[in-house]
C-alpha cells in the first residue's frame, strides 16, 4: 500500500524571518513497517531551483545540502546546494561623526618683520645678513625696549643671536616673568633658540620680551643688547 505523507516545517527567528519549507515524502508500507522513504525539500519562496534531497530509514533522517543563509539586512534567505559555499556576509560598522574635528597644530616660523609683532622703545631697524633667519635681525640695548607677540596655540620659541656681545632680557609669558641671559662664550651664534615655553594649554597666550639694559657680571664686553630674529609658534600668530 502506498501512502503520501506531508510534513510542514515552519522556521522562524526572533529578528530574522526565514521562509517556510514544505517537506513532501512518500512511504512504501509493507507488513513489517516502513521500508524506505524518499524526501524532497522545496521552499515556498522559490529562491533556489535545486532541491535538498535525503533518505529516511526508520527513525533516522539525513538531509544533504547546506542550510539557507539569512542576511541581517532584511533580504530573503538563499539556499545553497550541497558542496557549494555560501556567500560571505560582510558587516560594515557605521562611522560615528565627531562633534568637533581634531585640532591639528603645526609649528610655523614667523620672522621679526611680521606685522603682528608690537615693538616699543629703542630698537634698531634691522641688521641684514644671510646668517640671520629671513636675512635680518633686530636688536636693542636700552632698558625698557620691548616686543610683544600674541598667539593661539600651545608653544612658542624665541630665536635670535647669542654670544659675548649680548646681555640680559626678561620674558613675560601670560604675565609671569623669567630672566633670560643671552651671553655666551666665543663669537656670535646665529639662529639660536634663546628661550622656549613649556607645552601650554591650547588657547590664547601673550609673550613680551623686555631688554633690561644689564649685562652678566664678568661679561667680556659688558654689552646689554638683546636680539630678536624670529618666533617659532605651534599654532597661529594673532
Amino acid at each position: 500500500m502506498k501512502r503520501c505523507v506531508f510534513l510542514a516545517l515552519l522556521l522562524s527567528a526572533a529578528l530574522v524571518a526565514v521562509p517556510a519549507f514544505v517537506l513532501v515524502g512518500c512511504e512504501n508500507l509493507t507488513s513489517t513497517g516502513v521500508t524506505g522513504t524518499t524526501l524532497s525539500l522545496t521552499t515556498t519562496s522559490s529562491l533556489s531551483s535545486t532541491p535538498v534531497s535525503g533518505e529516511m530509514d526508520g527513525s533516522t533522517t539525513t538531509l544533504t545540502g547546506s542550510p539557507a543563509t539569512s542576511p541581517t539586512d532584511g533580504t530573503p534567505a538563499t539556499s545553497h546546494p550541497s558542496g557549494s559555499p555560501a556567500a560571505a556576509t560582510t558587516t560594515t560598522a557605521a562611522s560615528v561623526a565627531l562633534t568637533e574635528p581634531p585640532l591639528e597644530l603645526k609649528a610655523t616660523l614667523y620672522e621679526e618683520t611680521d606685522f603682528h609683532l608690537a615693538w616699543e622703545g629703542d630698537w634698531g631697524q634691522g641688521v641684514s645678513d644671510i646668517l640671520f633667519s629671513g636675512g635680518s635681525v633686530r636688536t636693542a640695548g636700552t632698558a625698557g625696549a620691548t616686543v610683544t607677540v600674541a598667539f593661539t596655540g600651545t608653544r612658542i620659541t624665541w630665536m635670535g643671536c647669542m654670544g659675548h656681545d649680548f646681555g640680559i632680557a626678561t620674558v613675560y609669558l601670560d604675565g609671569h616673568a623669567q630672566t633670560v641671559d643671552l651671553y655666551g662664550d666665543g663669537g656670535t651664534h646665529y639662529r639660536e633658540k634663546i628661550w622656549s615655553s613649556a607645552v601650554l594649554a591650547y588657547g590664547s597666550h601673550k609673550v613680551r620680551i623686555e631688554c633690561t639694559g644689564t649685562a652678566r657680571p664678568g661679561s667680556s664686553t659688558g654689552s646689554t643688547e638683546i636680539s630678536v630674529d624670529a618666533f617659532d609658534i605651534t599654532g597661529t600668530i594673532n
